[in-house]
């Protein structure tokens, strides 16, 4: 910015300064910036991604020059895969006010298919809690399986105190309910999550966790890592043989 005070940082770049979640790795590709001259890609072999714009709509966070949150979702719904955008959109949807109208509006401006934005509008979800959560939910959702209901509590009937979130849930026509959860690796190491407990008392909790959780009529539990967001065999798999209901894959 101080190099280059007249750039607006844009798509993926403008995501990471509106401190929606996201996966690093999106990065790789390089500084996207807003340009209105009639081009658009890398110029030449550097990592300068320009997305051509013919208005910038500009907003201003902690002195940088970044597209508009509509706008950037936007970008990010053509740039990215399906459940690496929808990690962008589920977060946009929860810590801003931004609204569908609003996307649809921007996306109308740019004269350009917009299937794939009406897709991530459709199984967008704020009460998502992490970037992880999202792609997992977004790579069943490729798959074929009906969305899942999100953050359903479920109440120990011998202990109404104890109380279990769960990240992902369906009740199938048999009335079984299955249950996923998305285990991040941080929270088994990381201070901040811990709390300093010892890995063995977090395991211990999780254990008492998975008892709740069955005593209030949970049936099957799945664990899935941040390693299984990039396995879709096993993603598949387990869904599959807890039987899920899938429809089509998109």
């Amino acid at each position: 910015m101080i190099l280059h005070p007249s750039w607006v940082f844009a798509g993926p770049t403008s995501a990471a300064f509106h401190g929606f979640e996201h996966q690093w790795f999106i990065h790789r590709a390089g500084v996207y910036i807003a340009d209105t001259a009639n081009k658009s890609g890398k110029l030449h072999s550097t990592n300068l991604n320009r997305i051509y714009m013919a208005t910038i709509p500009v907003c201003v966070i902690g002195g940088m020059r970044v597209t508009s949150i509509a706008r950037t979702l936007v970008d990010c719904g053509m740039l990215l895969p399906f459940c690496q955008a929808l990690a962008i959109f589920d977060s946009a949807f929860a810590l801003t006010a931004v609204t569908a109208d609003e996307v649809r509006a921007a996306c109308a401006a740019m004269h350009g298919d917009c299937a794939a934005i009406e897709l991530l509008l459709t199984y967008v979800d704020p009460r998502s809690e992490n970037g992880g959560e999202s792609m997992l939910r977004g790579a069943t959702i490729e798959e074929g399986f009906v969305p899942p209901d999100l953050q359903r509590v479920f109440v120990n009937p011998r202990n109404g105190a104890e109380r279990c979130r769960v990240d992902f849930s369906w009740t199938l026509p048999d009335g079984r309910i299955v249950v996923v959860e998305y285990d991040g690796m941080a929270k088994y190491v990381d201070p901040s999550m811990t709390g300093r407990r010892t890995i063995k008392a977090i395991v211990n909790q999780q254990n008492r966790r998975e008892q709740v959780l069955m005593a209030a009529g949970v049936s099957i539990i799945i664990r899935f890592d941040y390693d299984d967001l990039f396995n879709r065999e096993k993603i598949v798999s387990l869904l599959t043989d807890a039987q899920v209901p899938r429809r089509f894959r998109l």
